[in-house]
């Protein structure tokens, strides 16, 4: 899908995933946003780094759209697919999100092998450490039943 039609269904969205305290970012990725001439908004997380957020909002959003488009964080590229595991076994689970119906088949299966390169611990990390907030905001997105389903 075309990176203008995704924005578009994102400014409509108003951004909602962008208001799940913001993502957890390897040192790589916190490196080329800073190259690349953005903010020092990392918070440092163990081995990993958090944007920081306001309100659960992550600092990078502008006007319902990631301002960090070029530099953007591999877990904010493959949304609406968020891997889940099942012992050793990455499986996928994709959000109930405005753009989700967009999307193809070849769309998914490409968003689940880029999420391959997603560090198992950023994953369990970024999920742990939400706040009660974005747990709550979550919901809109019926991650609890995705993720059973992902789970089978």
């Amino acid at each position: 899908m075309k990176l203008e039609n995704i924005k578009k269904i994102c400014v409509k969205c108003s951004a909602k995933c962008c208001y799940l305290d913001g993502p957890v970012v390897t040192k790589a990725e916190k490196r080329r946003i800073l190259k690349a001439g953005f903010e020092d908004v990392f918070a440092p997380a163990g081995k990993y780094y958090y944007v920081k957020h306001k309100g659960g909002k992550c600092s990078f959003l502008r006007n319902n759209l990631c301002s960090v488009q070029s530099a953007k964080p591999l877990m904010c590229k493959i949304w609406p697919v968020y891997p889940v595991f099942k012992g050793k076994e990455r499986r996928f689970m994709i959000f109930d999100c405005p753009l989700t119906p967009h999307l193809s088949k070849a769309d998914i299966r490409k968003l689940e092998m880029q999420s391959k390169r997603l560090p198992k611990e950023v994953v369990i990390d970024a999920i742990a450490n939400l706040s009660p907030a974005a747990t709550k905001r979550l919901n809109r997105f019926n991650w609890e039943k995705r993720f059973k389903e992902a789970l089978k």
